[in-house]
């Protein structure tokens, strides 16, 4: 274990072994750690359920939704939080430009999972996407093969 230091001689971190593998090899999970739960998670091609602390620009580009950036928020749940005016319980609903957002787990002092039941135009909005995406991958020329000689 280290202790690192600034310039003025104060102390500005700590460094242990763990955090030096970490940056040689990459992060190692141990049995003490608990894998993080998935973001989003497609039910079907209509619903998802979110974590209440992915980003609303993540899940923006994810589901090419347009839920507002600029608040004063920068999750989904920020979001939920500051439309409702209150911390809302579990079960509580609201709409967005046709999306429904319903609250699936609560705490006292935060939002912890929402749903989200998308229109049909959001979907068809990402599904011409991936549609595109797929022409274009599709058009890429492939890598030239070196013969055997």
């Amino acid at each position: 274990m280290a202790v690192v230091l600034d310039e003025y001689g104060g102390t500005s971190g700590l460094v242990t072994t763990e955090d030096i593998v970490a940056e040689i090899v990459g992060t190692i999970a141990d049995e003490y750690e608990h894998p993080q739960p998935e973001e989003l998670r497609r039910v079907d091609e209509r619903v998802a359920e979110v974590d209440a602390r992915m980003s609303i620009s993540d899940l923006n580009r994810s589901l090419d939704l347009s839920f507002p950036e600029d608040g004063d928020y920068q999750t989904i749940g920020g979001f939920v939080i500051a439309t409702l005016g209150v911390i809302p319980a579990r079960g509580d609903k609201l709409t967005h430009e046709g999306i429904g957002i319903t609250v699936l787990d609560a705490e006292p002092r935060r939002v912890k999972k929402l749903r989200l039941e998308l229109p049909e135009l959001v979907v068809a909005r990402e599904a011409a996407r991936i549609e595109d995406a797929e022409a274009e991958a599709a058009l890429e020329p492939e890598p030239a093969q070196n013969p055997k000689t």
